[in-house]
């Protein structure tokens, strides 16, 4: 499985790709932005991506709709801090596959990102 993170936190990141590679899932890609996010995707065509929602230049939500429209077989997990119902409301809106929390537990995203990519939502 190919995932391409996007999170604006440089230690976020380093977190993530320590706990996605021990794991033995590929991480392909960084993003710190919306936008770079969205170019990324493109040109290296992930399985999935683990998407922040409050990044610069362009939020997750508006980069998951954006995402999602130009590359279709790419799958989105939010990873927030939000539990607020309308950000998740929006991220499903916009397309997501998933949403977690960044307290949950990495075994949590483990298992997200495999019934994810099994076709579960």
């Amino acid at each position: 499985m190919k995932v391409l993170i996007a999170d604006d936190h440089s230690m976020m990141r380093d977190g993530l790709r320590a706990v996605l590679e021990k794991a033995g899932i590929v991480v392909c890609g960084e993003a710190a932005d919306g936008f770079e996010v969205v170019e990324l995707a493109q040109a290296l065509q992930p399985e999935i991506v683990v998407m922040d929602i409050s990044m610069p230049r362009l939020n997750g939500i508006d980069a998951t709709r954006q995402l999602l429209a130009k590359c279709t077989n790419v799958r989105v997990i939010a990873l927030s801090m939000y539990s607020d119902r309308r950000y998740v409301t929006a991220m499903f809106k916009a397309g997501a596959a998933g949403y977690l929390l960044k307290n949950s537990a990495s075994g949590e995203l483990i298992q997200a990102l495999h019934a994810v990519a099994d076709g579960l939502t």
